[in-house]
């Protein structure tokens, strides 16, 4: 059975068992059980993409979204991160990760 993790444009959460190309969290949104009960939990809406395969849903944890590609996820009102090491325009690398303002 899918998972209710999966994002709409319009930022609905829904089961799909497809997993799309980028990876997001708005904190933890799921019970122990792993039902969904809440649409948020936070104001950084954030999406990224290189998700490592692994548990979903685990207890007390952020909630693991997916989205179709990184439209869906900016209409969605998601904003893209930058990771630990990346490099700026300046070509300097930046230690820790730094999140874009939603």
């Amino acid at each position: 059975m899918p998972l209710q993790n999966r994002v709409t444009p319009l930022g609905e959460l829904i089961a799909d068992p497809a997993r799309g190309l980028v990876y997001g969290n708005r904190g933890c949104l799921h019970d122990a059980t792993g039902r969904i009960r809440r649409r948020y939990n936070g104001k950084r809406w954030i999406e990224f993409r290189g998700w490592k395969p692994g548990p979903l849903l685990r207890p007390g944890k952020f909630t693991e979204l997916f989205f179709l590609d990184e439209a869906t996820a900016f209409a969605a009102g998601h904003r893209p991160v930058l990771y630990a090491g990346a490099r700026t325009t300046t070509g300097s690398a930046r230690s820790g990760a730094r999140f874009t303002p939603a």
